[in-house]
């Protein structure tokens, strides 16, 4: 954590990304802290003073509270820190990315840690004196947050804003507007302040506040083309261009933004608080990222686009699953219709073939790990539990093929794809093992299968395709080893290292038949 003497009468700390505070020192009896934070009590030992008014400035501030201060902000703070959602109302799975993000984030993104009543309330502004220091508290209502309040210090044009200000790092607005924080950035700036205490990112001045606007501005434009296009939130949040600011800390929070944004705009999508936070950890964890080429949106689809994509109508279960949504694997590759003609019938016949169900999907699930493709992944996930395979068995399918309940049979499809995956061809003692249950139709189709769906891999990942928000979250099994997912190793190969957890698990899995 950064301290440092701003002004005359003000102290800041802060470390460039995280929540600022500042420290106007008045005379013996205390001082005023804006924008408090963990480290509320080293900076008032920096400033060798104490808290006297905490001032609540937005529902990012105020989470610790030195002893024996009081708390001051506007009616319409108060109301909103009344309402602003709490972060013990997230549900958070272990060993989701989410709770990855939460558990190595210090940001709090708008959501309280607890519900705070302020002890002083005023409307429009209030004038307090700091011994000499004059000090102005001002609503300026609606902008970043459902309210915002800011502390102006005229007589040393210093001006520290909470959170409706930032410098170098994408805010995350839950419930604020774009036109009305537009709005307050230019009244904030007639003030001429000759420093600005943001409510993250480094001191600026008057500047950062112009620039913020100009970044608000396009934040909105872009949204807008975007959900008229009928793109969802989930995939804007990474597929904007943001021009001059593609260098802002935090993109993640470009996933709560927006959809307040999309909200404004008229998005009617019932998104939870959870739901929205989930996304943005995603991005942060570099699970969801730009996709190199978009799916085509709804909005852009023309008539020769549309007959291609009824190709895709089909009985089995796969296409049942799609029956009602695209997903956007098909709308990318559509971008090409001509290979789109020829790419869907191979498809549909690897997966209407002469394979047994589960032992199809075992294959794609384990090609789907090999290539560390996580959309792939995800989709097969909900095939797989349609053709009898439980949770247990699919998240097995991640790990050594000896730890998971599998028939000689299965194991040797699974040893199957590690080895096309590696070598580029089934070993003498695989095909063996394939050849005792299966006829020269359904080894062909095995093969083909296998690379069928280890080219749709190379596509997903180089394309940067992104999984759609009617799949939920991404799952992540827990033999993917983060997202920096190294290639297995053959079937055999780990088995002296993971034995006993591979005993636990297995023995979980069998619980569930």
């Amino acid at each position: 954590m950064h301290y440092e003497r701003l002004s005359e009468s003000v102290w800041i700390a802060g470390d460039g990304t995280s929540r600022n505070a500042a420290y106007v020192r008045g005379d013996m009896s205390g001082g005023m802290l804006v924008g408090t934070l963990d480290s509320a009590d080293e900076l008032l030992d920096y400033g060798e003073g104490a808290a006297q008014v905490v001032v609540l400035t937005d529902t990012d501030s105020g989470q610790h509270i030195p002893n024996r201060a009081t708390t001051l902000t506007s009616v319409a703070t108060a109301t909103a820190l009344a309402r602003c959602p709490l972060l013990e109302g997230v549900e958070v799975q272990r060993g989701s990315p989410l709770h990855a993000y939460l558990g190595r984030s210090r940001r709090t993104h708008g959501i309280a840690a607890r519900r705070l009543r302020p002890d002083h309330t005023f409307s429009g502004e209030i004038d307090l004196k700091l011994g000499d220091t004059r000090v102005e508290v001002l609503d300026i209502g609606r902008a970043y947050s459902a309210a915002d309040t800011v502390v102006w210090l005229p007589d040393e044009a210093v001006l520290i804003t909470g959170a409706v200000v930032v410098n170098g790092v994408h805010p995350a607005s839950w419930s604020g507007s774009i036109e009305r924080w537009r709005a307050a950035c230019t009244e904030l700036a007639a003030l001429r302040p000759a420093l600005v205490v943001p409510g993250y990112g480094q001191v600026t001045d008057i500047t950062g506040i112009i620039d913020l606007r100009d970044y608000l501005e396009h934040l909105h434009s872009e949204a807008e083309v975007r959900y008229r296009k009928g793109m969802p939130v989930e995939e804007a949040a990474t597929e904007l261009p943001l021009g001059r600011w593609a260098g802002w800390a935090c993109r993640e929070n470009l996933a709560i933004t927006l959809a307040t944004v999309y909200k404004s705009l008229g998005d009617s999508t019932d998104r939870t608080v959870t739901g929205v936070l989930t996304t943005a950890a995603e991005i942060a964890e570099g699970i969801r990222r730009r996709p190199r080429i978009a799916p085509i949106a709804p909005g852009e689809r023309d008539q020769e686009t549309l007959d291609a994509l009824s190709l895709t109508k089909g009985e089995n279960s796969i296409f049942e699953l799609h029956s009602a949504n695209i997903p956007n694997v098909i709308t990318t590759l559509v971008r090409h219709t001509k290979l789109f003609h020829e790419s869907v019938p191979i498809a549909r016949g690897v997966i209407t073939g002469v394979l047994p169900p589960r032992h199809r999907e075992l294959a794609i699930l384990r090609g789907a790990w090999a290539c560390s493709a996580i959309y792939q992944w995800n989709h097969h996930y909900q095939v797989a539990l349609g053709v009898g395979l439980t949770p247990g068995e699919i998240d097995l399918v991640s790990r050594d093929v000896s730890l998971g309940p599998w028939t000689r049979h299965e194991r040797a499809v699974l040893t199957a794809v590690d080895e096309l995956h590696t070598e580029s061809v089934v070993s003498d003692h695989t095909w063996e093992t394939l050849s005792e249950t299966y006829d020269e139709r359904e080894l062909i189709e095995l093969i083909t299968l296998i690379g069928e769906y280890h080219k749709i891999s190379f596509q997903l990942n180089s394309w940067g395709v992104p999984l759609e928000p009617w799949m939920g979250p991404y799952r992540i099994p827990s033999g993917w080893h983060t997202a920096h997912h190294s290639r297995p190793a053959l079937g055999a190969g780990q088995r002296g290292e993971e034995v006993e957890e591979g005993e636990e698990v297995a023995a979980l899995a069998a619980q569930e038949h």
